[in-house]
C-alpha cells in the first residue's frame, strides 16, 4: 500500500517505521488536522532537527489548538532549548490568543523542568 492509503491520506505509521522525516514534514500541512497532529507527535519522537523550522511554522500559523500544542511539545523535544524558547517568546507577541496561551504554557513548563534539575 505504500505510505499513502487508498484515501490518499499519508500513512503516518509507515512513515514512522521508515523514519521518513520529509514525508512527515509534508504531513504537517495535510488538510486533516488528525494527520497533522500525529505527524507532529511522530516527528517529536524521532527527534530529527530538520523538523524545527516546520514546527515553528505550525506554532505560528496552525488554527487547531491540539495540532499546535503537539508541535510545541515536539519542538521542546527536538530543538535546542534556546531556539524553542525564542520561538515561544516570539509567539507571545502575536495577535492570536490561543497561540499566545499555548506558548506561555510551554515556557512555564520548560521553566519548571529547568528548576527541577
Amino acid at each position: 500500500m505504500g505510505i499513502f492509503s487508498r484515501s490518499s491520506e499519508p500513512d503516518i505509521s509507515a512513515m514512522m517505521q521508515k523514519r521518513d522525516v520529509e514525508g512527515l514534514i509534508k504531513a504537517l500541512k495535510h488538510s486533516n488536522p488528525n494527520i497533522r497532529l500525529r505527524a507532529a507527535q511522530v516527528l517529536g519522537e524521532i527527534g530529527d532537527t530538520r523538523a524545527v523550522g516546520p514546527f515553528i511554522d505550525v506554532i505560528r500559523k496552525e488554527k487547531d489548538n491540539d495540532v499546535q500544542w503537539s508541535a510545541i511539545e515536539a519542538l521542546v523535544k527536538v530543538a535546542p532549548s534556546e531556539v524553542a524558547m525564542e520561538s515561544f517568546v516570539q509567539a507571545l507577541k502575536g495577535k492570536v490568543d490561543d497561540v499566545r496561551w499555548n506558548s506561555l504554557e510551554a515556557l512555564l513548563k520548560e521553566r519548571k523542568q529547568k528548576m527541577r534539575k
